[in-house]
């Protein structure tokens, strides 16, 4: 299709079907959703199993090779945010152009947060940067939180759900594999917590929440890339002692919970909403196409 095909521009959604796409013979922009090589990386640093951890050192360094020579390739290359868009200049992008991941906040329904004491977390458990971070909320955050409010519960929401997460099930803790849509589960959640450590990009289940009006709870690496302010657009901790405090004074503290809905929808109308992100893409695809 491709190669029958008199294309304008291409645009790739992941470097693995780059050299696919370079059959069209037009223009192509890569949409670099990670760096791949960077999410093996910070898996190479966190998993706590060694030969994993050789694993993803090995792994990572086969794909920064193949990373590159598809970086090389394309006219531009898109990230998500301004690290990613120097990792891709280190690797040699003609030209790189930052569109932030986005929602569709037409399509989201605001609501304040849920008087309940659930927390959430949602993920592809197909992905193992999420299954790390469910195993921790599980094992480390969660008990540290029941200790002072012990009706608190989990909602762990995904596709996929493997051994390793199901295995974690009691009744303090739900798994909710394959819904079909996330959002209610978000809104009878009182915080989205995101305890990632490793990965890549900047994360969709953040601005689903904000959008939503469910106040986050994240580790910084959580909300990498995203122009957040601790304290008044979420509420960051690095351990998960300190995560676990956050999530205590959101589910005491109606007002600063109210006060993190309402100042997350803003955050998100104003800088994330699909209309707004999807400007310097249009922008780019319409210059390439005049262009040749």
């Amino acid at each position: 299709m491709l190669a029958a095909g008199t294309w304008a521009t291409v645009q790739a959604e992941l470097p693995f079907v780059a050299s696919a796409a370079l059959a069209a013979r037009a223009p192509l922009v890569l949409d670099a959703h990670n760096i791949e090589a960077d999410v093996l990386a910070t898996l190479a640093r966190t998993d706590g199993r060694a030969a994993h951890r050789a694993r993803w050192r090995w792994e990572s360094a086969k794909t920064a090779r193949y990373e590159r020579r598809v970086i090389v390739a394309a006219a531009a290359v898109c990230t998500t945010s301004d690290a990613d868009a120097a990792a891709a200049d280190r690797l040699g992008s003609r030209r790189t152009v930052v569109v932030p991941n986005g929602v569709d906040c037409a399509a989201i329904a605001y609501g304040p947060p849920a008087r309940t004491a659930d927390l959430a977390y949602v993920g592809h458990f197909g992905y193992r940067p999420n299954v790390l971070a469910a195993v921790e909320l599980v094992d480390e955050v969660l008990p540290r939180v029941r200790a002072d409010v012990p009706d608190a519960g989990l909602l762990l929401v995904g596709r996929e759900p493997g051994a390793e997460v199901r295995s974690r099930e009691d009744p303090a803790v739900t798994v909710a594999a394959d819904v079909p849509d996330v959002l209610p589960y978000l809104h009878r959640s009182r915080a989205l917590v995101v305890p990632l450590r490793s990965g890549g990009g900047t994360r969709l289940k953040v601005l689903e929440a904000l959008a939503a009006g469910v106040p986050v709870v994240s580790t910084p690496f959580g909300v990498a890339g995203l122009d957040v302010r601790d304290g008044q657009d979420v509420l960051l901790g690095d351990s998960a002692a300190d995560l676990a405090a956050q999530c205590i004074r959101v589910l005491r503290d109606d007002a600063l919970a109210l006060s993190l809905s309402e100042r997350g929808r803003e955050l998100v109308e104003s800088r994330y909403d699909w209309p707004v992100v999807a400007r310097p893409l249009v922008e780019l695809h319409a210059e390439l196409g005049r262009s040749r």
